[in-house]
């Protein structure tokens, strides 16, 4: 810190921190794009909390959710002649947001990928409650599309599968 900083000040910055950390609403980032996935990240969470029925309904949703969305990352760099050059990462990041793990998780796409490929673990996998599995994404040149995702799993003994569109 500077030798000129004013003390009082610098503690009531800590103050406020505090009582926003108390408050859920505090949180730090190296870049803007780690803060965009943060704050997406909090928005599909605090939307996965809503409930899935209709007013007046006495049941919940009940089994595995699974949130399948793209991301991406852009990282700036610079080559050895001082040029500046990006690298832009994709991933499907797919969230299991429910509060029951998803067993012999089997990932497929259905249909053409446009040329971007996919690159899927072999086997099966579990994805506990709350967790995700990040996929990556080979982009390509040519133009993209959407993706069909199919995901199977094992839920309370029977085989269960669905298709997502991600784009």
């Amino acid at each position: 810190m500077p030798s000129d900083v004013e003390l009082d000040q610098v503690e009531a910055v800590r103050d406020f921190k505090q009582q926003m950390r108390d408050r859920a609403l505090y949180g730090e980032f190296s870049s803007p794009s780690e803060l965009s996935h943060l704050v997406w990240q909090a928005i599909e969470k605090d939307l996965g909390s809503f409930s899935q029925t209709a007013p007046g309904s006495t049941s919940s949703a009940q089994g595995v959710r699974f949130v399948p969305q793209l991301r991406r990352t852009t990282e700036a760099s610079f080559d050895s002649k001082g040029k500046p050059r990006t690298k832009t990462r994709h991933w499907i990041e797919v969230l299991n947001d429910s509060d029951l793990d998803a067993l012999g998780v089997r990932l497929s796409t259905v249909g053409d990928t446009g040329g971007d490929h996919l690159l899927l673990p072999d086997g099966s996998r579990t994805i506990h409650a709350r967790q995700h599995l990040d996929i990556p994404v080979a982009r390509s040149f040519g133009p993209t599309g959407e993706w069909q995702l199919r995901i199977e799993w094992m839920e309370n003994g029977e085989q269960r599968t669905k298709d997502f569109s991600v784009a």
